[in-house]
C-alpha cells in the first residue's frame, strides 16, 4: 500500500472513530436514543449545528466542547488528506498525456506550425458550424517559432467563412 493509501485509510478510520465515539457517549452522557446520538454527532463534526439537539447536563456540555473542536480537527485534516491525494493523482493523469502526446508535438515542429493550425481553425469551423449552427468567435494562431499557442478572441467580428 502507498504512503497516501494508507493516509487515506487512516483518515477514514479516525472520522468514523470519532463518529463512533460521540454516538456512543451521547447515548450513554445524555440519553438519547442511537439515532439522535449520531445526527448530533453528524451535525457537530460537519459545523452544521442546527440547534434542534443541545446537551441538558454540564458533563454533556463541557464534553460537547472538546468533541467539537477535536472531531473538527480531525476532519479537516482528513479533507486535507483525500485533496491532497487527488491533486497527485490528477498531477499523475496530466504527466502521462503530456507524455502521449510527444509524438505529435514532434510532428508538429517537423509539418511546421502554421499550415497545421489552418488545418486545425479548419476543421474546428466545420465541427462548430455543424454542431451549433453558428460561426466560430475564435481562431487559433501560433504565437511565435517556441511553438506557444494562444487564443485570439475575436469579439464583434465575423471569421471568414471556413475554405472548403
Amino acid at each position: 500500500m502507498e504512503k497516501y493509501d494508507r493516509k487515506l485509510v487512516v483518515a477514514a478510520v479516525l472520522i468514523a472513530g470519532i463518529l463512533l465515539f460521540g454516538t456512543v457517549f451521547f447515548h450513554i452522557v445524555e440519553g438519547w436514543r442511537f439515532i439522535d446520538a449520531f445526527y448530533f454527532s453528524g451535525v457537530t463534526l460537519t459545523t452544521v449545528g442546527y440547534g434542534d439537539f443541545t446537551p441538558h447536563t454540564d458533563f454533556g456540555k463541557f464534553a460537547t466542547v472538546i468533541f467539537a473542536f477535536a472531531g473538527i480537527s480531525i476532519v479537516f485534516y482528513s479533507i486535507g488528506i483525500i485533496a491532497q491525494r487527488y491533486f497527485e493523482r490528477e498531477e499523475q493523469r496530466l504527466q502521462q498525456m503530456w507524455e502521449a502526446t510527444t509524438p505529435h508535438r514532434r510532428l508538429m515542429m517537423s509539418a511546421g506550425v502554421k499550415p497545421l493550425a489552418k488545418q486545425f481553425n479548419r476543421v474546428a469551423s466545420r465541427m462548430n458550424e455543424t454542431l451549433t449552427g453558428r460561426k466560430p468567435k475564435a481562431e487559433f494562431r501560433p504565437l511565435d517559432e517556441d511553438m506557444r499557442w494562444w487564443l485570439n478572441l475575436q469579439k464583434h467580428k465575423r471569421m471568414p467563412p471556413p475554405k472548403r
